[in-house]
């Protein structure tokens, strides 16, 4: 059986001003303030005993009474804010040791160091969005080859109060097993943060296979900016798929798919290189996927694909 509520007795004034006084300081606060003004009561008595007038003392003590109160609340000021503040970077430094103490007897000692560097990680990609497009292959292309483009969109946030340097980093394999040997072109076609477009020319560099365009974003403290990378890559027809892994981690994936070339590919999909993601059930058909969570340094997804027939050439397909 339930019980009535019975009504709340309200509390009066002084019992909710002397609550919220215990609670600010406590008896500490009242010995503070016990000690303050009987140093003030043996001053008066001290002066009174010179043979001094009964208002003269009083008369001139209440004339600093702004003064002394103007500095007792500087110092009260002070004194709580700089001990919030060291009780605070105590309180972390405690719970720091705690957690790598912890984690060291828990998992082995490189798994351990991964943690830590990624919980020190100062910034983190949020809602980062893709847009794969499978497109004909340009005139001068050999047969067997298409075009896929790569449209990506993310937002980065400075997670510290301190300014920081986010790489911005777009890779390409430029591997002759999987590139056209006739193949001119710029990989990377656009870099734009927030409504500015960066110059390409000076972030991009060739070391072994890849093509990379690597360009450092400055972030003030709190900042957050909105990227946006564009390129393209020629790819086999017969490769039946192509990965994407992430370098920095982040925080949500959406991937759409555009097929240009139905007459060339079917049955394009997505499989994520995560634990949550689940591949079986989806529809061939399916031309978004997405999974919100997060994506560590390493994971990513690949797309996968079949061919129309072998018999299927890309003479008819090509790009304008």
């Amino acid at each position: 059986m339930e019980k009535a509520m019975q009504p709340s007795k309200r509390k009066g004034f002084l019992t909710f001003l002397t609550a919220k006084f215990w609670d600010f300081g406590g008896w500490d606060l009242w010995k503070s303030f016990l000690i303050c003004l009987g140093g003030a009561f043996v001053s008066y008595s001290i002066q009174r005993a010179w043979g001094q007038s009964f208002w003269a003392p009083v008369q001139e003590f209440s004339s600093h009474i702004p003064v002394a109160f103007l500095v007792a609340a500087i110092l009260t000021l002070t004194i709580e804010y700089n001990t919030a503040k060291r009780g605070q970077t105590f309180r972390d430094r405690i719970a720091k040791s705690v957690f790598e103490g912890l984690s060291k007897q828990l998992v082995p000692i490189k798994i351990s160091d991964e943690i830590n560097f990624l919980l020190k990680a100062p910034c983190v990609k949020k809602r980062c969005k893709y847009v794969i497009t499978f497109a004909p292959r340009y005139p001068d292309m050999l047969e067997g080859y298409f075009v896929l483009r790569r449209e990506m969109v993310f937002r980065v946030k400075n997670l510290t109060a301190r300014k920081v340097e986010f790489p911005i980093v777009s890779s390409y394999s430029a591997h002759p097993d999987r590139n056209s040997e006739d193949w001119k072109r710029d990989f990377h076609l656009k870099l734009a943060v927030g409504k500015e477009e960066i110059d390409r020319a000076p972030w991009i560099s060739r070391a072994g296979d890849f093509d990379t365009l690597n360009y450092t974003l400055v972030l003030n403290p709190n900042e957050s900016k909105k990227v946006y990378l564009c390129g393209e890559e020629p790819s086999r027809v017969e490769a039946g798929s192509n990965s994407y892994t992430m370098s920095t981690a982040t925080v949500g994936i959406q991937i759409d798919i555009k097929n240009l070339i139905p007459e060339v590919i079917r049955d394009i999909s997505v499989f994520m290189h995560h634990p949550a993601f689940e591949q079986p059930g989806t529809p061939p058909w399916v031309e978004r996927y997405g999974l919100d969570k997060a994506f560590l340094p390493g994971q990513g997804f690949e797309i996968r694909w079949r061919t129309v027939g072998r018999e299927a050439k890309m003479g008819g397909a090509e790009a304008t």
